[in-house]
């Protein structure tokens, strides 16, 4: 059985099932749900199970090394392709990343609680920054 089987099997017995409906419920009731902490791989099978029920979402970790320890588990989890890791905070990394959100209707951003404190670059300075090209018109 390789590795990805094996976590299949272990998704299939749904240990989440009934987080997973609180938050379902919780959606229309706008009421906070408290758990303790999820330890191990218990996070990314949490975070699997969401994924069938929510299209966007955003995990934030106490550091850089805790977040690319759970973008890898979700690797493993078959979730890459929805996987969008932002923990290098430069302007042109967040201005990728941005652009990758904006692109994707399903995806998991994975960061820091740094990314709370961030300023992001406003409408006018991406703007100014980011070179256009039209096909079709011509060059003058």
């Amino acid at each position: 059985m390789s590795l990805h089987e094996f976590l299949t099997y272990l998704l299939s017995f749904n240990f989440f099932g009934d987080l997973k409906n609180l938050i379902v419920s919780g959606k229309s009731n706008k009421h906070n749900i408290f758990i303790s902490p999820l330890y191990g791989a218990a996070k990314s099978f949490l975070i699997s199970e969401l994924t069938a029920i929510e299209n966007q979402l955003l995990v934030l970790t106490s550091d850089d090394k805790l977040a690319t320890e759970l973008s890898v588990e979700l690797d493993f989890l078959n979730l890459n392709s929805k996987i969008i890791l932002l923990n290098n905070f430069t302007p042109e990394l967040i201005q990728e990343k941005l652009t990758e959100i904006s692109n994707r209707e399903k995806f998991i951003l994975i960061s820091t609680y740094q990314l709370l404190h961030m300023q992001f670059p406003n409408r006018k300075e991406v703007e100014k920054k980011t070179t256009k090209l039209h096909v079709g018109g011509d060059i003058t």
